[in-house]
């Protein structure tokens, strides 16, 4: 599951600088991140709103891009009312208890005609080391 929202929702975070910004703020009014869950066999598609954070990123300068976003866990929509109550259950997401998801980055590699970023990825009160590879295009 972690892997999933990591990836769509770094990807959806670095696209904001194909608008051209070196420094993007995010707001819950600004974006929506997708993500995708698998629920025993069966996966179902989202949005998460409560955005807060911010996007530096210029491929010309990784040395100073940085990433440090959270999500309020809570804000997440399925589309059906169970599946919301489910997920912010204990079983899943546990919101009441870890209600924030974070993600800050700590470095970003180009390899070939993409590119990497490493962070950190704290999801239902761990914290873990992830790389997430992306395209970038202007």
């Amino acid at each position: 599951m972690m892997k999933n929202i990591t990836g769509t929702f770094l990807l959806t975070l670095l696209t904001l600088s194909s608008f051209g910004l070196a420094y993007y703020q995010l707001t819950e009014r600004t974006i929506e991140s997708d993500y995708s869950l698998k629920f025993s066999t069966r996966s179902t598609d989202g949005t998460f709103s409560g955005l807060d954070g911010a996007v530096i990123f210029s491929p010309a300068d990784l040395e100073n891009a940085k990433i440090d976003v959270k999500l309020d866990a809570a804000t997440i929509e399925t589309g059906s009312k169970k599946k919301n109550e489910h997920v912010n259950s204990p079983d899943w997401l546990d919101t009441k208890k870890y209600p924030e998801i974070r993600f800050t980055s700590t470095k970003f590699q180009k390899q070939g005609d993409a590119f990497i970023v490493d962070g950190s990825m704290m999801l239902h009160g761990v914290t873990k080391t992830v790389q997430v590879p992306f395209n970038y295009s202007e």
